[in-house]
């Protein structure tokens, strides 16, 4: 994820980043499907979507707790 686009996830409501948060966990399940047959070619899309989710729920964390 590049800065511009973690800039842009401060900027969204916390719905939203609920939302992005259950994407973003459906297609790191898809990854390791995918990874257990044997069908992903780049491994580490799995580390980086963990990354991605980690992130959001940062930021949805810091933005209860601002509240």
């Amino acid at each position: 994820m590049k800065a511009k686009d973690i800039k842009n996830l401060h900027e969204k409501t916390i719905k939203e980043l609920k939302r992005l948060l259950s994407k973003a966990q459906n297609e790191l399940v898809k990854l390791r499907m995918d990874q257990a047959g044997r069908k992903l070619k780049d491994t580490h899309q799995v580390l980086k979507k963990r990354h991605d989710i980690a992130r959001i729920k940062t930021i949805i964390r810091e933005k209860e707790l601002s509240e």
